[in-house]
């Protein structure tokens, strides 16, 4: 008997032991590339109350709070010094009434409070300005470094440097904005909306808005905050990307990660975060960009002719990553002299293309373009081109035009990504070709002309993706493009440029969009899009959501239902350029 309890007792052991073992934490447990720091920063006390927080302004320039169902601009500052607070607001000394730098046709109607033209853009539109001055007044290697490293994030008050505190400004901005997520989320209620959030950053600025996109992406992807959070769009004016060696400034929240230099740093985080969806456009006004830092870049040499010098850009190092850079963004180089015209103590903030671009939100500022709704006049590329006319923009698509949109605040993203990897210079366009053009005085108006052509600029493009809200907008949220959808683009040539139908087979992007490059013999054709849920629990929206009228209006919202498209383009060998922009939402339902 004894023995016999003995056996059962061993029995039990080993079923115990058994079912115990199944219970031990799995050793596969998924691991992150980005460590996100959940725990609240502690502010040092010495700091001003508005640092480290995002301040929101109205139209007037006057502090507000936050709209939690309307899009986000924020913007990232470069340097400045610890007692300056920056703001949304032109100084009235470089910009006023009696400023030689603004144009004499703008001066008197220039509103010097730039977040009036973002909320004319879309009201209540939420427009920010994360503040980190005290910590921003200092060199610009170093302030790059506290961007990530929390060991070299010191901070100044009056003529004392503090040491370093125990967060990153990563993280620091991090800590901020999900503040405003918790204090504000979202619901059924709020109709969810079209939550585009915006980050510019200038400088080192835009170094910092690269960083805070990747940690947030990051943090949405582990399911710490929610995609609409997420920032979907980022403009980078005159961006930091220094070539120089930084051997010592490693980023606390990746594993053994060293910046190395900035250039190659924010390349990598460029093309992972514009793969996943986010949009990057460019504006690089200082044509010695390449030489700025300790080191000319690997791969440009000049030439000097004389009292000229000529680059050339070849293959090496670092213009390999920066062409790498390029092709992930739209660029637009500017030319501009009016800031020669600035304050001393102004001209160091670098800002006449941020100032530019953040005005530019309230479209084209000459009185030679026709206003196209809302008081709106449209930022043109190749403005004066016979291709470009305003009745691109207030009759359908069968009078032979297309969109033609220079790159400014006031541009559609969606515009933005289909010019991914397509370069602006400013030039006046005339019977000659174009001249160059360079801005003398502040205005909106740039004229712009991009390097398209009909052999690189003829095609059909637009989102495919996937949503939960009920709203004809395209949802741009991280996730909701649909990966490797595929499908078929049938184009019908008109008989004078050929009578053979051409089947293209497209398949999207990771982000969900397609691009369909046609040929010349299709300038003057019919297109027909005609697509299949992909999955049972995905269905076309209803009829009254799908979007129908000029082809300006189509170009952010779902104009593919059910019963798919058929839409004319009239492109010629003298178009220029023609794009059609398409996109298609599926309803997911759970």
């Amino acid at each position: 008997m004894r023995k016999l309890l003995l056996i059962i007792i061993f029995i039990i052991f080993l079923v115990s032991a058994a079912i115990f073992s199944g219970c031990k934490p799995s050793e596969n447990t998924e691991t992150f590339d980005v460590d996100i720091n959940l725990t609240a920063i502690e502010k040092p006390t010495t700091l001003p109350e508005y640092s480290l927080e995002i301040e929101w302004f109205d139209s007037n320039g006057d502090t507000t709070s936050f709209v939690k169902n309307k899009p986000v601009m924020i913007l990232f500052n470069g340097y400045s010094e610890y007692s300056r607070k920056e703001s949304l607001t032109l100084p009235e000394d470089m910009y006023g009434p009696s400023s030689t730098v603004v144009s004499s046709a703008i001066s008197s109607s220039l509103k010097r409070n730039l977040s009036y033209y973002w909320k004319k853009l879309v009201p209540q539109f939420n427009v920010g300005v994360f503040h980190y001055e005290n910590f921003a007044d200092d060199d610009l290697d170093n302030l790059n470094s506290k961007i990530y490293q929390s060991s070299a994030c010191s901070y100044k008050i009056g003529d004392e440097v503090i040491s370093p505190v125990d967060f990153n400004l990563t993280e620091a901005f991090f800590f901020a904005w999900k503040k405003i997520i918790d204090q504000n989320l979202l619901t059924g209620s709020d109709g969810m909306s079209i939550l585009e959030v915006r980050f510019i950053g200038n400088s080192v600025g835009s170094n910092l808005a690269i960083s805070c996109a990747d940690y947030l992406f990051a943090a949405s992807e582990q399911g710490l905050i929610s995609s609409s959070y997420v920032p979907n769009r980022l403009t980078l004016t005159n961006p930091w990307f220094s070539n120089d060696e930084d051997s010592s400034t490693t980023v606390d929240f990746r594993k053994d990660v060293r910046i190395e230099t900035a250039l190659k740093y924010n390349e990598k985080r460029i093309g992972e975060l514009s793969e996943n969806g986010v949009v990057f456009e460019i504006i690089e006004g200082d044509p010695n960009y390449y030489k700025s830092y300790s080191n000319k870049y690997d791969g440009c040499t000049e030439l000097v002719f004389g009292e000229s010098t000529k680059l050339v850009w070849e293959k090496g190092e670092d213009t390999d990553l920066y062409d790498s850079i390029k092709s992930k963004s739209a660029y637009l180089t500017f030319t501009e002299t009016f800031s020669n015209q600035y304050s001393d103590a102004y001209k160091k903030y670098d800002r006449a293309v941020l100032d530019w671009y953040l005005y530019s939100a309230g479209g084209s500022d000459s009185s030679s373009i026709t206003t196209l709704r809302a008081g709106f006049k449209p930022v043109y590329d190749s403005w004066g081109h016979p291709s470009v006319t305003h009745n691109s923009y207030t009759e359908s698509t069968t009078n032979g035009y297309s969109m033609k949109y220079g790159i400014s605040a006031w541009t559609p993203t969606i515009y933005i990504r289909a010019v991914r990897g397509i370069e602006y210079s400013m030039k006046i366009y005339n019977s000659a070709g174009s001249t160059d053009n360079v801005m003398t005085k502040f205005q909106s108006e740039a004229r712009q002309m991009s390097n398209m052509t009909m052999e690189n600029g003829f095609f059909v493009c637009g989102y495919i993706y996937q949503s939960d809200i009920s709203s004809s907008f395209v949802d741009l949220r991280p996730g909701k493009g649909l990966s490797g959808y595929t499908f078929s683009i049938v184009a019908t040539p008109d008989e004078e440029y050929s009578t053979t139908e051409q089947i293209f087979t497209i398949t999207t992007e990771k982000d969900g969009f397609y691009k369909c490059l046609l040929n010349e013999d299709l300038y003057a054709c019919n297109i027909k899009i005609n697509l299949v849920a992909p999955s049972p629990n995905h269905q076309f929206y209803p009829e009254d959501d799908i979007k129908t009228g000029n082809v300006w209006e189509l170009s952010d919202e779902n104009s593919i239902g059910r019963n798919g498209i058929s839409a004319s383009m009239y492109g010629t060998e003298n178009s220029n350029f023609y794009i059609m922009i398409r996109n298609c939402g599926f309803l997911i339902q759970e």
